[in-house]
């Protein structure tokens, strides 16, 4: 069962499955950690389901401009053939297709640009900078209630490079973390 903060609000009794609760963990505290400038690396996602070829290949040659090195994480089946056909995959070091693959590349310390929306919280977990680009409406209430870092698939060639190059803290608003601590007590969730 998930549990997010629209429960927290609600008669404890009351479930649902919300993106919030991805969140409860990116308490000030654990986001102070994550860097405030770009790594030497990243790691990248595209959306095979959902694609823009002219604006997805213009986001690579933005990450190959700002970044050494280049991992891309395919998500689901066609994620890596959309790569492909892109011409975009040249000297790109594929990531294991596994949530473990996308952990461990995150724990080496890269950064995360990609229109993967829950790639990019789960970075954000992982204490990594992360970068949303955003393609649908998910992304873009996410980033406007809690302050998800996000750039606009359609303003990649004019904003992204910027972004990368710019130093910020990542800081999530808009969660009661007391509260969300008080409600989690009365079933002792969290605690070893």
């Amino acid at each position: 069962m998930t549990w997010c903060t629209r429960c927290v609000t609600s008669a404890p009794s009351i479930s649902c499955s919300g993106w919030d609760c991805e969140l409860w963990g990116l308490t000030p505290e654990h986001c102070e950690t994550i860097a405030r400038t770009k790594g030497d690396e990243v790691v990248f996602t595209l959306t095979s389901y959902h694609p823009n070829p002219r604006k997805d290949r213009a986001m690579v040659d933005v990450l190959r401009r700002s970044y050494s090195r280049l991992h891309f994480w395919p998500q689901s089946i066609d994620d890596l053939d959309y790569l492909q056909s892109l011409g975009a995959a040249d000297g790109v070091e594929i990531v294991t297709p596994s949530l473990a693959g996308f952990r461990e590349v995150l724990d080496r310390g890269v950064d995360y640009v990609g229109n993967r929306l829950h790639g990019g919280i789960f970075a954000l977990q992982r204490k990594r900078r992360a970068i949303i680009v955003a393609i649908d409406y998910r992304a873009r209430e996410m980033a406007k209630d809690y302050s998800l870092p996000l750039v606009e698939r359609d303003s990649i060639e004019t904003d992204l490079a910027d972004l990368i190059e710019s130093s910020w803290p990542t800081a999530i608003h808009g969660l009661d973390f007391d509260r969300i601590e008080k409600w989690k007590a009365q079933f002792d969730v969290g605690k070893p």
